[in-house]
Order: C-alpha cells, then structure tokens, then sequence
C-alpha cells in the first residue's frame, strides 16, 4: 500500500475494515466461514471476468452460457449469482435466488440475503481501495464453526423477493437494527440476517454516515464535505452503479 495515502486517511474507516475482516472470517447464520471468504472471492473476482463484461452487454443474461472467471470451492451457481450481483444487478430476479436450492435447499432466500450482504460490503471496500489507487488487502483467513441459522422473530415474505422484518414488529434482540418504526428498506433487505445488516452498517457509518448523522442535512458530523457535497458524489456514484430506487 502507498503508505502516504493511507496517512491522510481518518483511521476509523481502516478500523472498520479491521472489523468487517472479522466479521467476514467467522460463520453466519446460513454461510460458513470458508463460504463467506469465498464469497468475498468472487466478489472480487467480478473485475478481472470477461464473461461478465460479455454478459451484461447482451441482450439478456440468460441467452449466453460463459464461464465466470473465479476460483472458489463454490458450486457454479452461486458463483454465477455473485457475478451478477455485481456486474449486473439491474437483470436480477427471483429465479437467481431459487437457483441457490441445490446448496442450501429451502433456506436459499436466507443464503441469499447473507451472499448479498457479503458481496456489497467487499465490493464497497475493494472500491475504496481501487479509488485511491491501493492494493486490495489480502483476504482474512475463515475461522472453523457452523452456521447457526438464527432466525428474528417476526418476518414477512410478501413485500420483497426475501424476507425482511416488518418495521412495527421488530423483537428486542433486533431493535438495534433502525431506529423506531423508521426501518426504511434500505436497512431492512438484509434483515432476515441480522449481523449482516449490523456488518454493513458498521462500514456505513465510516464510509458514508451513520443513522443519526443522516439526520443532518447541512454539516456531516466529523467529516470535511458537507452533505450536500457529500450527496452529490453520492448521486453520482449511485448514479454510474445503478442503484436507483
């Protein structure tokens, strides 16, 4: 790494990678420390696949049969699924979470929510990496265990392609998660895995802001842009990754 421009870095944000590799490395509810890390392999791997660039310019994902560049102990079609994530989420349905079955049986849609929350939050720190032109930090090593396939209390399955946890029935083991009744989906897509919504979070509140510092419109807490500057990289960004609402 260019050691000068990690110096004029705010240390938190190193700090909440630190974190987020510690997350990572552990089992989840539905994913194991080997498949997390592998996850986060093809995550990266997205940049470096010629059949990504392929697939997205056609017509539609499905017309063409391309080997994803990767290297990861994952069966083909999850690896497909995380590709897509990445490089072309736009064309995603709920047949790529059905697709998860022949892994994780009746629990794919869980499986799914945690992949994704995997998938967002390395995409998220390898682009900070990239951005200010940094080697990507080797990958945590996993830790041994199994998933312990916790479930909230209260979910609801006719909103979204997954389930989420409904804004006015959060038990008390989740109220963390957002603040009051306020559970915008946003927070509430990854919700069927609660410790990936706090893992992203966590990076969230140093890469961009926290919950209460969203609540300031004018100066962003402990930062240098204003918000408004701020949402205008935002915008930007959002923009260009097609992350549209």
């Amino acid at each position: 790494m260019k050691k000068s421009v990690i110096q004029r870095q705010r240390p938190d944000i190193f700090e909440s990678f630190d974190h987020f590799n510690e997350w990572l490395s552990a089992p989840g509810h539905w994913l194991s420390g080997v498949q997390r890390i592998d996850v986060a392999k093809a995550t990266r791997a997205v940049a470096d696949c010629p059949a990504c660039k392929t697939i997205s310019d056609a017509l539609s994902p499905k017309s063409l049969d391309h080997q994803h560049q990767c290297d990861t102990g994952l069966p083909a079609d999850v690896e497909v699924v995380i590709h897509r994530l990445i490089s072309d989420q736009t064309r995603l349905t709920s047949a790529d979470i059905s697709s998860l079955s022949d892994l994780f049986g009746a629990d794919s849609a869980f499986a799914y929510v945690e992949i994704l929350g995997v998938a967002v939050c390395q995409f998220s720190l390898d682009e900070f990496h990239r951005g200010l032109g940094l080697a990507l930090p080797e990958l945590p090593k996993p830790k041994e265990g199994r998933p312990d396939h916790y479930l909230p209390a209260h979910l609801e399955t006719d909103t979204a392609w997954v389930p989420m946890i409904p804004t006015d029935q959060v038990s008390p083991a989740e109220q963390d998660l957002w603040p009051g009744n306020r559970g915008a989906n946003v927070f509430r897509a990854l919700s069927a895995t609660p410790d990936t919504v706090r893992a992203w979070q966590h990076l969230s509140e140093t890469m961009y802001l926290s919950l209460q510092g969203m609540a300031e419109m004018i100066h962003a807490p402990n930062r240098i842009l204003s918000r408004m500057q701020m949402e205008l990289i935002a915008g930007r960004v959002s923009a260009l990754n097609q992350c549209l609402y």
